[in-house]
This record gives C-alpha cells, structure tokens and sequence, in this order.
C-alpha cells in the first residue's frame, strides 16, 4: 500500500497514540516572594487562584494582596513587584516509564529570568520568553511526587545587574534598560501602557516517548522564477537514525499526493490556486497538509513511531522596494498584483496576561474596519497559533516585528545566542501561516540611535543591536521562512547611509 494512503488512514491514530503530553495541573500552585521588596512588605506564601498562574499581578489580584492593575496608580502600587523574587511552586507526580522510556518537562512561557527545580534537581535557568523551555527529567525522579519550582529573579533587579556587567545602553524612556531582558519590552512602561514588570509562566506539560519524537514541522515555501513554488519541510526531533526512518507527505487540494523519502524535504510544484487577501477572494480550496511520520522496520503500519501534521497555503508575497526617480519605494505585491495595505499596529492589550481571547471575532472585527493589514509590533509579544489561524482564514495579512523597539541592545552573550534562538524557534513556528506577509527586525531601533542622540551616549565600539536586525534576523528568515519579505526596520530607508526615516526612501513613521 502506498504510504500517502497509509498516512492519511492512520494520522489520528499518530496524534492520539504515540506522544503523551501530560499537563501539570493548573491547581495547587503556590507563589512565594523570596527575596527583594516582597519579602520586605511581608509578603510570604500564598495560594494562587485556579487559572492565574501565568502572571504575578494576577496572582497577587486574586489572592487580595494587591489591587487589580489600573491606569492611575498601577506604577505607585506594584513597582515593588518587579523589585522582588518570585518562586511559584506544585507538588505533581511525575509519570513512570510505563508511559514512555523518554520524559521532559516543557513550559511553553517563562516570562522572566528563571531556574526551573524539580525534585530539589536543577533542571536549568531560562532567560527567553520568546521560545520555550524544555528539559529531559532524570531517570531516578521518574514515578515519584516531586515539587516543581519556578525561581524567578527580580526583573528590574536583574536588568540592572547585566547594565552593570555589560554597560548602559540607552532605552526609550531611561526608567529601566529592559533591552538586557529578552521579555515583553512594554512591561517596563510605554507611552500608553504603565510601568509594571513582573513575572509568570503558562503551558507547563509533560512530554513522553519512547523511540521517537518530531517537534511541530516547518513549512516553508520558496517561489521561483519560472512561477513554480518549491515547498520544504523542516523536520526535527529525538530521531535515531539507526532506529526510525522519517516520511513525509504533502497533500495538495487538487487531490495531489508527494510521498518525500527518508533524507528528501522539498518538492517543487504548479499550484493552481492560492490564498488570497480577502479583498481579492475565497481562500476555500487551498489548503494544502503535510505530515512526518517516523516510523521502524519494514511495515510501517506496524512500525508506528510518532507523527506530526501541519496544514499551509501557498501564495507568492513580495516586498518592492525598487529605486525609481523620487527614491526607494515600499508596496507589497501578492501573486503578482500590487496591494495597498491598510490596517494599524497590534498591542498587548492587558498586562496580566490572562485574558483569552476568541481570535476570530476579534480579527473579524479588524476586518470590519477595512483593514487587510496587522503589525504584530515590536514592543510586545509573539503571539498564539490562533491569532494566525485567525488572520489566514480571514485574509488578513501579518507584518510581524522580532520583539525589539526603542532601544540599543547589547550583542554580548548570552544575548547573541538567546536572539539567535529566539530568531529561529518563531520563524520556524510561523513560516507556514500564508498570512505572513513580512518579517520586520523591529520597532524605531535604527530610528533612535540615528536621530534621538544615542549614538553619543554610546561607548566607542559598543555594540547596539545593529548586527542582529542586519545579520541574525534575516539568516533565520532566509532559512526557515524563504517566502516571506524581510526588513530591516521600521521606519527603515533600506540603507545605514541614509537616514531612516528619509521620507524618500522605504517606510516611514509619522
């Protein structure tokens, strides 16, 4: 039988079968102020409200310790929370062998500087909200209860600390340099939002297995000359090579069937139909779905290793930024028509991070509008597959920064290494949502270090970021995400020789 056949038969069974994840229970936490301003005031332990573990303000709301957040006293009444450690902890079983040879602890956000405990074993610090933590649980913790520790450190500390160690760097704002915390930057204040750092987590699972285990697959798409579109699947994991062979398949809507051999991940194709903005028309139809199914021995039905599906669309997105008689131009081009974008920038919209959100009535409302257009902007926070979800089934195009504004950052390590990272976990995430229109280094970097007098504040050879919006960045969207426009910047001129927010030459803010 033929593998195409076999995988479309048995891709539910993949999923439901063979990789466990088991979810560390929401109930039962406790936080705990462990040092710095907290301790101070008296705060000490206290039981966290069912569904308020991803976020400090909200624990100390709902525990009655603190008032909810509010736009007149916010800074007054909960500056001593980021001045303060944090440990949130659970007692939780952690499963036996019996469920998988293999087992990890995966959190999907650390909103902070972090040392993750289990058992009373380290399992690692973690300095990144913008990509996940795992870690493999030593064996002689497997089938025992344990207590699972979170130990945050002080955010303002913190950043404070790595100001001193690598030196200042100017921020928008100079109250705090949150340029040496890879976190949401408008945590620390922004013109429209208060000044409330803090820390939390949400998304905390158990993952088992036992021969194999695939990550989520990238799908990438690279349009060629001659108007074909070559697709490429990235596929990684704990895959043993001398144990598990990978197969992918890709099934086109024309009822198209790709079976990719262990060792080939692209394929080049004709499409008939692709997604479009929803002011140029449906979007049924193309669909396109991709699976990698490891598997052992020579049945694969028998053999059944582990699974994962992705479903995509293709569409061929351009940035022009073409030099004409006035300067440097900037539209998009979708499948080969000019499009006026029209739409405005997406911001964190509450700071305890506990609202959920129905994605589709939200965008849909943003479509109402007339806006065919969303920038994900720099200041905030990458966001949940359903926001994209949202915006490809609506036709809403994403313009998505890297999580940088208003500051000069330091290309020291760890930093280097956490945006490198961090560059390449979201770009591999998201590169196969069709509404991904561009991938932007970030938000009035470029623009204040040449115009808002920093480049004098700076040390002579001091590195400011420059190198991660003009190398980091585009190295993983060139890999990972092929088909989607990169820039450098926003306001950007498309060159460090002019000024970048040159009304002449690429985008501008006004």
């Amino acid at each position: 039988m033929e593998l195409c056949a076999i995988g479309q038969r048995v891709a539910g069974k993949i999923m439901a079968e063979l990789r466990h994840s088991i979810g560390v229970r929401r109930d039962g936490w406790t936080a705990t102020a462990t040092g710095g301003d907290g301790v101070t005031r008296g705060i000490g332990t206290f039981s966290i409200a069912r569904g308020a573990t991803s976020s400090i303000h909200a624990a100390l709301s709902r525990a009655g310790i603190q008032q909810p957040i509010d736009p007149l006293r916010a800074e007054l009444d909960s500056e001593w929370v980021g001045r303060t450690d944090w440990s949130f902890a659970c007692s939780l079983h952690i499963p036996p062998r019996s469920q998988g040879r293999h087992c990890a602890l995966r959190i999907g956000t650390i909103d902070g500087t972090c040392e993750v405990v289990l058992g009373g074993v380290s399992l690692g610090m973690h300095m990144s909200a913008f990509v996940p933590f795992e870690a493999r649980i030593p064996d002689e913790l497997r089938a025992s209860s344990a207590l699972l520790e979170l130990r945050f450190k002080a955010p303002v500390n913190e950043v404070l600390r790595w100001e001193k160690q690598l030196g200042a760097r100017p921020v928008n704002g100079d109250w705090t340099p949150f340029c040496f915390a890879r976190v949401p930057a408008c945590s620390f204040g922004w013109d429209w939002g208060p000044r409330v750092p803090g820390v939390g987590f949400s998304a905390a699972n158990f993952i088992c297995w036992d021969d194999a285990r695939i990550e989520p697959i990238s799908v990438a798409q690279r349009w060629n000359r001659d108007g074909s579109c070559t697709i490429s699947l990235d596929v990684r994991g704990d895959l043993d090579p001398a144990r598990c062979r990978v197969t992918c398949l890709i099934d086109g809507p024309d009822g198209e069937h790709f079976e990719l051999e262990d060792g080939c991940r692209s394929i080049t194709v004709r499409p008939k139909r692709l997604w479009q903005p929803w002011e140029r028309g449906s979007r049924r139809g193309c669909s396109w779905m991709a699976q990698a199914i490891a598997w052992e021995g020579k049945s694969m039905v028998d053999g059944f290793l582990d699974g994962r599906q992705a479903r995509f669309a293709l569409r061929n997105i351009e940035l022009d930024t073409s030099l004409d008689d006035i300067g440097r131009g900037f539209r998009f081009i979708v499948n080969g028509k000019p499009m006026f974008a029209k739409g405005a920038n997406f911001i964190p919209t509450l700071l305890d991070g506990t609202h959920v959100r129905d994605w589709r009535e939200e965008m849909q409302l943003y479509r109402a509008t007339g806006f065919n257009m969303v920038r994900v902007w720099g200041g905030g926070k990458y966001m949940p597959h359903a926001f994209y979800n949202a915006c490809d089934e609506l036709g809403i195009l994403v313009w998505q920064d890297f999580m940088f504004a208003c500051a000069t950052y330091p290309e020291d390590e760890p930093f280097a290494s956490l945006v490198a990272r961090e560059a390449d976990h979201q770009v591999r995430r998201l590169s196969r949502h069709p509404s991904m229109a561009l991938w932007c280094g970030g938000n009035e970097d470029i623009l204040a270090w040449w115009s808002w007098g920093w480049k004098d504040r700076l040390q002579e050879g001091q590195s400011w970021g420059r190198k991660y919006w003009l190398e980091t960045l585009p190295a993983a969207v060139a890999a990972h995400d092929p088909g989607t426009p990169y820039w450098a910047e926003s306001p950007y001129s498309g060159s460090m020789e002019l000024h970048p927010n040159d009304c002449d030459h690429g985008d501008r803010h006004t």
